[in-house]
């Protein structure tokens, strides 16, 4: 089993807004390897393959080389990182030999103890110091003296987080700051009411500490009897919570309760709003990727995507806060410009569609209405046009006559966040105008990937101890 504990490490990713472990988690398995990130002290991609000749020599992309790694490479005393070599660790810490362990096992130990016990791993090696926590999340504490200056900061708020406070004549408006640390839809509760209070729920997006009209994401009021809901999907970052006393001057006690149901995004940059900011997933593959789009925080979403051949693409909307608060457009930008003009969109809605190589556009898109915010999941699935998929055009068998001998047909579908290819016998020793049977499914024709590779790398992180909050060692093998 391959281990590591250095998922999280990575700047320039939490910089990008990647802050909680699961993000970290999804980005790895979703995109990391395949960009040769550094996300472990006993595995380099680059360095693997400078190494060993043979796997340069045989054209092994990132994530084949891993897969090679785990696979052989380990076992056969291959070394993969400057600072580790499992044989020299082995020979260099003899309490570890006399304990009889293998190669595997001494990658485990180095991982487990052996860093933080100061061990020396390689030749040459060096003492591997632990990484620095990631920065906080969340945006600067507002300017001194300014309004926002003055709420009181809840800290990073997940689930279940209530208190009970009062506003009242002399002490009219309660200023709460607070920080989500993923997307999700977060509810709002004010009860326990002993009057009338207001309450709204904005974001200090120019940073100034004062809240603008336009920075007034959700307002609610009372209504006698009952208690005050805000419920509003989010994007991870700093909010802030007003509770005031509005037109009455009675003294209000409250309860206040704040509960995030976490769909945390698992991309390494938010993708820009423009085709010119768009985020750049090279040459399209079967994946899903999930974001937030909202009104006044972020508006759209742009992915770049290239085709290296002919394909079919499939495009699926889903897991939507609410289906009618986005959309999804594919975009070609014909003439270049970087604008999207008229005649640019080729698709919308859940698409599945032949495509010429070249490059695309995926347009996410908030409906303009105040407050329509939503987290959504973006499907992709692509074939080769050469592939299954690239069929004849249909026959009418009635009108055809004769004895048509078996054929087949490929069912494609997007099943459960995967392609799902299956070939279906339509015509079995058919004769016009005996009625068609469709068989049964010969076979599943797609393996899940996580890689890509046409391997099942999704073995790599299938026996996985991780908790809910994706805290313990990460099993890589």
């Amino acid at each position: 089993m391959l281990t590591s504990t250095f998922i999280g490490p990575v700047t320039r990713i939490g910089i990008a807004g990647l802050i909680s472990n699961r993000q970290l988690y999804d980005h790895l398995t979703g995109v990391g390897v395949a960009e040769g990130r550094n996300f472990s002290p006993v595995f380099n991609a680059n360095f693997y393959r400078n190494a060993n000749p043979d796997l340069g020599a045989a054209g092994l992309n990132n994530e084949q080389l891993f897969e090679h790694f785990r696979a052989f490479g380990l076992n056969e005393g291959r070394q993969a990182a400057a600072n580790f070599q499992a044989s020299f660790y082995l020979a260099s810490n003899p309490d570890l030999a006399a304990a009889g362990l293998n190669f595997q096992q001494a990658v485990d130990h180095y991982i487990l103890w052996g860093i933080g016990e100061g061990r020396i791993a390689a030749p040459g090696g060096v003492v591997i110091q632990p990484p620095p926590p990631p920065p906080p999340p969340g945006d600067p504490l507002p300017p001194d003296g300014s309004t926002l200056s003055f709420a009181r900061d809840l800290g990073i708020v997940g689930s279940n987080l209530s208190l009970s406070d009062s506003i009242g004549p002399t002490d009219r408006n309660d200023y709460y700051r607070f920080t989500l640390p993923s997307n999700g839809d977060l509810k709002v509760t004010l009860s326990d009411l002993t009057g009338g209070p207001d309450v709204e729920l904005s974001k200090d997006l120019n940073l100034d500490g004062e809240i603008d009209n336009s920075e007034r994401l959700k307002f609610n009021f009372f209504s006698s009897g009952s208690d005050i809901n805000i419920n509003q999907a989010v994007a991870s970052g700093t909010y802030f919570l007003l509770v005031s006393q509005g037109y009455t001057n009675d003294n209000t006690n409250y309860t206040l309760q704040l509960d995030l149901s976490s769909q945390p995004s698992n991309l390494p940059i938010d993708p820009g709003n423009t085709l010119a900011t768009a985020l750049d997933l090279g040459v399209l593959k079967t994946n899903t990727f999930r974001d937030f789009v909202g009104d006044k925080i972020d508006q759209e979403d742009y992915y770049r995507f290239t085709l290296s051949s002919n394909s079919e693409v499939y495009l699926t909307l889903n897991s939507l806060t609410d289906s009618n608060y986005a959309g999804l457009k594919l975009i070609q930008d014909k003439n270049n410009n970087g604008q999207v003009d008229s005649l640019d969109a080729i698709g919308s809605g859940n698409i599945s569609q032949n495509l010429v190589a070249g490059t695309y556009f995926i347009q996410i898109f908030s409906i303009d209405y105040p407050f329509y915010n939503t987290n959504y999941e973006l499907q992709i699935g692509v074939e080769s046009a050469g592939g299954p998929q690239n069929r004849r055009a249909p026959t009418d068998l009635l009108t055809n006559g004769g004895t048509v001998n078996q054929e087949f047909i490929i069912a494609t579908d997007i099943v459960n966040g995967g392609l799902d290819d299956v070939n279906i016998p339509v015509v079995d020793n058919f004769t016009a105008p005996v009625a068609v049977g469709v068989g049964p499914e010969l076979g599943d024709g797609f393996v899940a990937d996580v890689f890509g590779t046409g391997a099942q790398s999704g073995d790599v992180f299938a026996a996985n101890p991780l908790d809910a909050n994706f805290n313990s060692d990460l099993v890589l093998m």
